[in-house]
């Protein structure tokens, strides 16, 4: 799901909530934050501190992932290059089919390019 504002940011955070039928009062106290502070969360208040925000994202079992986006607006490939040894990728052709693929995506001109296991 995209995030591109703090309105879409606590309504998702909300609507887990409610998913989960916690009340506000019970995730508040979970997450170590007050009610009021939730309440401007849930409605979207863009001067909220990230380590609240993440301690109750924590409590509602939701992650944040950052994608760059193209030019366009798509987001860029993420790279998932298996772990394994050369010697592995020899022997397992789709894995290395994957890797080559991967590869193709990078862009050799960022000195900040990395390939990464998650």
């Amino acid at each position: 799901m995209r995030i591109r504002t703090p309105t879409d940011f606590g309504a998702i955070a909300r609507q887990r909530r409610r998913d989960l039928k916690l009340s506000q009062n019970a995730l508040a106290e979970r997450s170590g934050v007050t009610r009021q502070w939730l309440v401007r969360f849930e409605k979207g208040g863009s001067e909220v501190a990230l380590s609240k925000a993440f301690a109750v994202l924590a409590e509602l079992d939701l992650v944040v992932r950052v994608d760059a986006l193209r030019s366009g607006g798509d987001a860029i490939p993420r790279l998932l290059i298996p772990n394994m040894t050369v010697s592995e990728l020899r022997m397992d052709s789709a894995k290395l089919s994957k890797v080559r693929e991967a590869i193709h995506f990078i862009d050799r001109d960022s000195s900040n390019s990395a390939v990464r296991n998650d």
